[in-house]
């Protein structure tokens, strides 16, 4: 090991650890009590802000982009960081045969143990330090067609005019050694006035084939939806890298008058 250096930050773990090690009374009370008293403004706070805008450039075709997670949080409180600085040559362990009547062979593993703590000393420290959120940004063009079944619906809002839609979203997401985004076109579909799907296909860092599906049932009092995507994956769980399976319902609240 040449040149290590390693730094771990860690906050609000503190007293959970002194739980777990019996320094403290370890129950589910207490546990319970930690937790619910840094729900609000009880433990490392910060600020953040989510920004966003949408614009029509006509009936059919519209951009829209937005800022998530523009904010930092300030660890101040129950802090335990760890970090590890320096250099160990290994080279090689010297086999010791000790006469028939000693106490047997010396402990080679834990001599070893102890010159690498020595060459490579872990510290920990406890100073407060600032971290940032992990900037999101989206931007996207869609383009509607085919107005069939609200021409004359005077109740029909802006959002869903078309019977059909096909657009590009653009994602990022800011990581510690830089960007990281992803691609996506996607073709959406009013079927019946109760039912609406949408297929995908994105292109990131880690896939060229992941295709997703969306349906959405709309009915008086609850709506229904199911997602998925990497679709080609599902033929062989145990080779995919990722996957992902939503579910949802929306219950609908009319004040009608």
């Amino acid at each position: 090991m040449r040149n290590v250096n390693i730094t771990v930050l860690t906050s609000g773990t503190t007293d959970f650890s002194a739980l777990s090690s019996g320094e403290t009374s370890a129950s589910p009370g207490a546990a319970a009590k930690i937790f619910l008293g840094r729900i609000f403004f009880g433990g490392n706070l910060g600020l953040g802000a989510d920004i966003g805008f949408t614009y029509n450039i006509n009936d059919q075709l519209s951009i829209s982009g937005s800022a998530i997670d523009l904010g930092f949080i300030s660890h101040t409180k129950n802090l335990e960081s760890y970090r590890i600085s320096g250099s160990y040559d290994l080279e090689g362990i010297e086999l010791d045969f000790p006469p028939e009547d000693s106490d047997g062979p010396p402990p080679y593993y834990q001599q070893l143990i102890d010159e690498i703590e020595d060459e490579v000393p872990l510290d920990t420290l406890r100073t407060k330090y600032t971290t940032l959120r992990p900037l999101k940004l989206n931007t996207s063009l869609r383009y509607g067609f085919d107005n069939n079944y609200q021409n004359c619906n005077c109740y029909a809002g802006t959002s869903n005019l078309y019977d059909n839609y096909v657009g590009v979203q653009l994602y990022t997401v800011k990581r510690p050694k830089g960007f990281i985004g992803a691609a996506t076109v996607y073709y959406d579909k009013r079927i019946a006035n109760w039912l609406r799907g949408k297929v995908t296909y994105t292109i990131d860092s880690f896939s060229y084939k992941n295709i997703g599906a969306l349906a959405s049932f709309q009915g008086k009092k609850l709506n229904f939806y199911m997602a998925a995507d990497n679709l080609l994956n599902y033929r062989n769980l145990a080779k995919a890298n990722s996957l992902s399976l939503q579910l949802g319902i929306q219950l609908n609240i009319n004040d009608e008058r």
